[in-house]
Order: structure tokens, then C-alpha cells, then sequence
């Protein structure tokens, strides 16, 4: 598995984009939730929306924890917000099953 705590913001994204193990890709959204900068929580939100548009899958896990830190830690930043509508348009979009 790759060295996590190194992937920059869109690194993030590009294994959410590209990995083929959902293992993979659901470490680097916790990891990503784990960081105080708002990119990386924009990262993870973006990332929680592909892992449901490219596997039909969501985990109500991690987007509980994004949408925690995203309320309560960023609710002032546009950037993590933007992610966060994204993120929800791709989960209402597919309503995919729930892991």
C-alpha cells in the first residue's frame, strides 16, 4: 500500500480516480480526514464521491467523519463546502449501496 501520510491533496484524488482496491482507496480518505488543511478534506470529499460513482458503493463511515469535520472544522470554507456539494451530488446521483 502507498505511503499515505507523503500523497499531496490531489494524489488523494488520483488514487480515488485510478486505484482498482477499494481498500486502497477508502485508507486514503481516512487518511486524508485525519489532516487539518482544508484541501485534504476537500481531497477526501471528493474522493468519498468517486469511490461511489466508479464502485455503486458509499461508506456511511467516512462520510459521517467528512461531514463532521466539514461542519464543525471548515463550515467557512468554500473550497471543503464545494467538495462537500459535490461529494453529495455524486451520492444522491447513483444511490449507491451502502457498505
Amino acid at each position: 500500500m502507498i505511503g499515505f501520510r507523503r500523497l499531496t491533496p490531489i494524489d488523494i484524488i488520483g488514487v480515488a480516480l485510478y486505484s482498482d482496491d477499494q481498500a486502497e482507496i477508502i485508507r486514503a480518505i481516512e487518511e486524508a480526514l485525519e489532516r487539518d488543511n482544508p484541501a485534504f478534506i476537500a481531497a477526501a470529499a471528493r474522493s468519498i464521491g468517486h469511490l461511489a460513482r466508479r464502485f455503486d458503493v458509499s461508506d456511511d463511515r467516512l462520510t459521517s467523519d467528512l461531514h463532521s469535520r466539514a461542519s464543525s472544522e471548515f463550515s467557512d470554507d468554500d473550497h471543503v463546502q464545494g467538495a462537500v456539494f459535490d461529494m453529495e451530488d455524486d451520492l444522491q446521483h447513483l444511490k449507491p449501496v451502502s457498505v
